[in-house]
């Protein structure tokens, strides 16, 4: 058990840590209680640049106010990019919300948002880059990354709206260079938010109470932990006190 100092302050959790209790609540206690976080990979170095030429891509529509062009080959021309003084501030500093109840501030960036001007309702929108041969599926961690934000953004803005977009970049690939290219494909989301609330008042009870979860057994971090703990290994040490007695 630890010392929670975080019964009484607005405490402050980001998407990514709310995703995190919500995979493994050992692994999120390690992170903010022990200062522990988990091994990370390599950095997604084209994954970022891809992001990068994206948010720049768009801006340039969000000038002149013009729907991108593939808004018009996936049928959705009625959309633009959101302009409205706002929403640098979601993509830079991040969108939040303070819930009253748990006392807790979520917050998390957002990639772009866009406008139907007739309707004026809005429409996250979330840049991936990924090498697949067919884009059916959504990855769960990307539905519970649009969920959290879709909770955090319609706290904020009642004009945000359940459906969502993925904006995906496909690398194919080819017999070598020339012959790979990027596609493009636009996936629509519908954000299930009723857990996001949920989840929010047992992190807030962990944050009080500051009893340690239960290492779980889905967890691949936790997995490897309990595993290196079934073995003693010897030091030179302890194998020249063995010797010597």
């Amino acid at each position: 058990m630890c010392k929670s100092e975080h019964k009484y302050e607005n405490f402050k959790v980001s998407r990514s840590d709310l995703a995190l209790f919500c995979e493994c609540p050992r692994c999120y206690y390690n992170k903010k209680f022990l200062k522990i976080s988990p091994p990370s990979g390599l950095p997604f170095v084209i994954n970022n640049a891809i992001d990068r030429v994206l948010k720049d891509e768009f801006d340039n529509y969000r000038n002149t106010q013009k729907p991108h062009h593939e808004f018009i080959n996936h049928k959705i021309e009625n959309l633009l990019p959101y302009n409205g003084s706002e929403f640098l501030g979601y993509r830079n500093k991040g969108i939040e919300y303070h819930d009253m109840y748990s006392n807790l501030v979520l917050f998390g960036k957002l990639d772009d948002v866009w406008i139907d001007p007739e309707t004026e309702n809005l429409y996250i929108a979330d840049y991936k880059a990924t090498s697949k041969k067919e884009l059916n599926e959504i990855h769960p961690a990307f539905k519970m990354q649009m969920d959290i934000y879709c909770f955090i953004a319609q706290k904020v803005d009642d004009r945000f709206q359940d459906k969502t977009y993925f904006f995906y970049k496909n690398f194919v690939r080819g017999k070598d260079m020339k012959l790979s290219h990027f596609e493009t494909d636009i996936i629509s989301y519908d954000a299930n938010t009723s857990w996001v609330e949920k989840k929010l008042f047992e992190l807030k009870e962990l944050l009080i109470e500051g009893f340690a979860p239960d290492p779980s057994e889905n967890c691949k971090n936790c997995i490897y932990h309990k595993k290196l703990q079934k073995f003693h290994f010897l030091n030179k040490k302890e194998l020249k006190n063995d010797q010597d007695n």
